[in-house]
């Protein structure tokens, strides 16, 4: 049964950049960890916190929005940023390694009719041919990293950098959201030359099974080109501005999500956040719009908009 997610009515976004669409197609309700997650609890109940966070980067992102999803499952926040910031004509790469997952997010960008681009390959610090470990969990634990999750088969998967995709000509990130399953610093290395050249704005899940020294060590390597840190917060009054050292002091089992930002957070930036949290909180389950299984996307959800 084909499962429509709402999506956030920001009436101060919408009035100043234009409408977009008031649902998105997620397909079944009950196939992956994340899709289970929207339907018993909406939109609105996935990550909240992190979500608003990433929504208000993108809005206040300068230039050209290019955004690169990397670990993107099924493509949730590549056809939220894809749709919701259409009138600035967003440059969006959804990248996943697991191959059944990386069909899934195809779907969800076909359904939508969407325009965006699907990489499927698993992101590090080199590139070629590598092991990704399917977490007996749930697929969202998928790891390149044998210890992070126990798992009883695995499947070779393409391997590449973000430098790479960037020299193969693909628009370099304004942001990045980066999340896979403790090696989330061995992507920043991969990505070295993108990030002196362009800056992009990232998130990070910074997770206590990953190699912490290296991890430390590639946020001081941020930090020299001049970033700085924060753990996403459920208040944006609880936000600190933080170093690489006390950084990795606050790395916590319960606050996983960190923005790295080129520049300062400022005041702006939370008024945006707080506005995207306000209005994820009426995407609720009972916003959730089911469809009978076998039917196409219906016309009006295509069509119907804020």
């Amino acid at each position: 049964m084909p499962m429509f997610a709402r999506l956030p009515e920001n009436r101060s976004y919408i009035d100043s950049h234009g409408t977009y669409r008031t649902h998105l197609n997620f397909l079944d309700r009950k196939k992956t960890a994340v899709q289970r997650h929207i339907r018993r609890g909406g939109l609105g109940s996935y990550e909240p916190d992190f979500q608003a966070s990433l929504l208000a980067i993108c809005e206040l992102n300068e230039g050209p929005l290019s955004f690169y999803d990397v670990g993107a499952h099924i493509g949730l926040y590549a056809a939220v940023v894809c749709e919701i910031f259409n009138a600035k004509n967003p440059y969006v790469v959804a990248i996943e390694p697991t191959p059944n997952t990386a069909d899934l997010a195809t779907l969800v960008r076909d359904k939508n009719a969407l325009a965006y681009t699907i990489v499927e390959a698993a992101v590090s610090d080199t590139h070629g041919e590598i092991e990704l470990f399917i977490s007996n969990k749930a697929e969202t634990s998928n790891s390149l990293n044998a210890e992070f999750r126990k798992s009883d088969k695995s499947v070779s998967v393409p391997l590449t950098t973000i430098d790479r995709i960037v020299d193969q000509g693909y628009m370099p990130p304004s942001i990045m959201k980066i999340d896979v399953e403790t090696l989330e610093a061995h992507v920043l290395r991969g990505a070295l030359s993108t990030i002196m050249e362009h800056r992009p704005t990232m998130t990070l899940e910074l997770l206590g099974k990953a190699n912490m020294e290296f991890v430390e060590a590639m946020l001081r390597a941020l930090e020299a080109f001049g970033y700085v840190f924060y753990r996403v917060e459920e208040k944006s009054s609880d936000w600190v501005e933080s170093t690489a050292e006390a950084a990795m002091e606050k790395v916590s089992s319960s606050r996983r999500d960190w923005i790295c930002s080129p520049t300062p957070l400022g005041q702006e930036f939370f008024e945006a956040r707080d506005a995207w949290l306000s209005a994820l909180e009426a995407c609720g389950e009972e916003t959730n719009i089911m469809v009978p299984g076998g039917e196409d996307t219906p016309e009006n959800l295509l069509t119907g908009s804020y």
